[in-house]
């Protein structure tokens, strides 16, 4: 998968050629039915051919010659892939990903990549930390993209406990003396004393490893998930996340499947309050931009600093969806897609936001300055 950045690099070249872009939805495993990765790529084909019914016997090859060199490839997806995607132009196959999260099925021939959907997957190639821990040790990993590392493992110091007695009763039924404590509670003490250690050494770990903006995942056994909240909390703030889910015997497998669940909400875990910010500024110094029009316009002027897009606008507008992305690309503006509770919110403001770097004030001023005018 590819950042934003890699992204623009891979398309920018292709603008002025004609692109298929194809991706197809996962068909969840099920071995019964590996055949609809083959029938939802030929349904997808099969409705851009019908829209080139009209066009030149030169155009029609060239899907054809793309066509093929799509479907070549998709006969080797996995049938456990939640989606795939997939480029080529007349002369062959430019790049073909499995991936981990949902897609939908589409296919798009037009100049240049059709890149909408890929946001789902460039959100997945920023960091998230994901700390496990159980009483006994605390483990630190990071997943980026792909990858998941082992940055950290951390035991608690050993604490004395209660002197053992060749005989007598059970530690919980000895007493230290008429007014002292039983066996029981030194040993409570000392299972107290190593786990405020555990997660002190946790906290010290996060701040030293965590970048900033990145999410901090914390999964393990509920006693020690709390404790771990609780100091964490205020080092982090919106940026820690709970996944009640995520145990301590975590796979890999499970481990990568919660930060990639987390990764698309890196934005706005960093940035709380966000979406109120951008509608009241949209209404007040004009530094935010409320609509499809007004933020592509911020972008062609450079104005721009973020631009946020609701999946579900972005599925209902393609071509614009496409347009806003690579305008946003190529001023190097942050480009966000937003799903789930915040995703609808942001549909509910418009669909489309955008948080610039000045307002009307500051642009008309700048206008005036230009054309050698004044107030």
């Amino acid at each position: 998968m590819m950042s934003l950045r890699q992204l623009t690099t891979f398309e920018r070249p292709l603008r002025a050629r004609r692109v298929l872009s194809v991706y197809l939805a996962g068909v969840d495993g099920d071995p019964g039915v590996r055949d609809r990765w083959r029938i939802r790529l030929k349904g997808a084909l099969a409705a851009v051919e019908k829209e080139l019914a009209a066009a030149s016997h030169a155009e029609r090859e060239a899907f054809a010659s793309a066509a093929r060199a799509i479907a070549n490839e998709a006969r080797l997806v996995p049938a456990a892939a939640r989606g795939w995607l997939a480029f080529a132009t007349a002369d062959g196959l430019l790049r073909a990903e499995i991936s981990p999260v949902e897609m939908p099925t589409l296919a798009v021939w037009q100049d240049g990549a059709f890149l909408a959907p890929y946001l789902r997957l460039t959100a997945l190639v920023e960091p998230v930390l994901v700390a496990i821990l159980d009483r006994k040790k605390a483990r630190l990993f990071r997943q980026t993209g792909d990858a998941l590392a082992l940055v950290d493992t951390m035991t608690p110091a050993p604490h004395p406990g209660p002197e053992p007695r060749a005989r007598g009763p059970r530690p919980g039924k000895t007493h230290s003396g008429t007014r002292g404590e039983t066996g029981a509670d030194e040993f409570s003490r000392v299972k107290l004393t190593e786990r405020e250690d555990l997660v002190r050494q946790l906290a010290l770990s996060v701040v030293a490893h965590a970048a900033k903006d990145e999410p901090v995942l914390v999964g393990g056994t509920p006693e020690m998930v709390k404790a771990a909240l609780a100091a964490l909390h205020p080092l982090l703030g919106a940026r820690l996340v709970h996944d009640p889910v995520l145990t301590h015997a975590a796979t890999p497998a499970r481990i990568t499947a919660a930060a990639h669940a987390v990764a698309p909400r890196r934005f706005l875990l960093a940035h709380p309050g966000l979406l109120d910010e951008i509608a009241e500024r949209a209404g007040a110094d004009g530094r935010a931009a409320l609509s499809a029009s007004g933020a592509i316009g911020a972008l062609r002027e450079g104005r721009a600093r973020e631009l946020l897009l609701s999946r579900r606008w972005a599925e209902a507008h393609p071509a614009s969806a496409d347009l806003a992305i690579k305008t946003a690309a190529d001023q190097r503006a942050t480009v966000v897609e937003l799903d789930g509770v915040g995703g609808d919110r942001l549909h509910a403001l418009g669909g489309v936001a955008a948080r610039l770097r000045y307002g009307r004030a500051a642009r008309a001023a700048s206008a005036r300055v230009t054309s050698g005018t004044q107030d």
